[in-house]
């Protein structure tokens, strides 16, 4: 069949079940039940913590049954989400049979970076076949880490998923969105049952959406606001996540305030 050019522009149809997204933070945040609460979601789990979870599952114990499962995935797939928790894992699985095949114990012994680059292009190779199944999305989940970072001028820790650079050479540049969930700490001021205040501490999870100083996130559809709460559950996380994607978040610039004019003295 002869390629033809496009007469007519593609329609824009966000779905927050079809993204293809990296969440990443702290352990026990909410991270893996925010997206369970999809409705039709599928998880390649790498840690056997998912007992207390009502949700399709299967336990790849190697990189060869991991691209089992895509081989089936790419050929039917049921589901309108997969999960991949965690993609660190996922990424260790890979290293480890490209070292088996070539009889070394480190992708570095290879020298001149070509164990590196063989796990990258068999890793690259299957993530990119999940990303790619028509109508169906793709949600990596990993750790958060924490990186110190010298300059000549100043020392800052920023927190970034927890990926070797190969793995993060792969990932970040095939998400649409790369969210931080979190936890916020502030005071708030309560009255007791005596009638006296004090300052009592709250804890709240939040989403990060784009980039700060010390934090990476970012969402090239452009719909999520910098940072916004999830609330207290799973149900809430979910839900105040993909409001955006029926009416996404608008920027309001605040109007500049006019100058007074001087009265000139009399």
């Amino acid at each position: 069949m002869p390629i033809t050019l496009p007469t007519t522009k593609t329609t824009v149809d966000l779905k927050p079940e079809e993204g293809v997204v990296l969440l990443y933070g702290p352990p026990k945040v909410g991270k893996t039940s925010m997206v369970v609460e999809f409705d039709n979601v599928m998880f390649l789990a790498t840690e056997n913590r998912h007992k207390q979870f009502n949700v399709f599952i299967r336990y790849p114990k190697d990189w060869l049954e991991f691209k089992e499962y895509v081989d089936l995935l790419e050929d039917n797939c049921p589901y309108k989400t997969i999960a991949i928790d965690t993609i660190g894992d996922v990424w260790e699985m890979c290293s480890r049979h490209v070292c088996e095949e070539q009889g070394i114990e480190d992708l570095g012994d290879l020298g001149f970076g070509k164990g590196y680059a063989m796990a990258k292009a068999e890793f690259k190779g299957a993530i990119q076949r999940l990303t790619k199944i028509p109508g169906v999305g793709c949600w990596f989940i990993a750790h958060a880490k924490k990186v110190d970072i010298k300059t000549s001028i100043k020392e800052l820790t920023t927190v970034e998923p927890h990926l070797t650079g190969t793995a993060r050479s792969v990932i970040l540049p095939l998400a649409d969105q790369i969210l931080f969930m979190g936890v916020d700490t502030y005071s708030k001021k309560v009255t007791g049952k005596d009638g006296n205040d004090s300052m009592v501490k709250f804890q709240e999870r939040t989403m990060l959406a784009a980039p700060k100083q010390d934090i990476e996130a970012g969402d090239s559809f452009g719909i999520l606001p910098p940072k916004f709460r999830l609330g207290s559950t799973p149900r809430s996380a979910f839900e105040n996540y993909v409001q955006y994607f029926k009416e996404p978040y608008t920027e309001t610039e605040p109007k500049p305030k006019k100058k007074k004019k001087k009265r000139k003295a009399e």
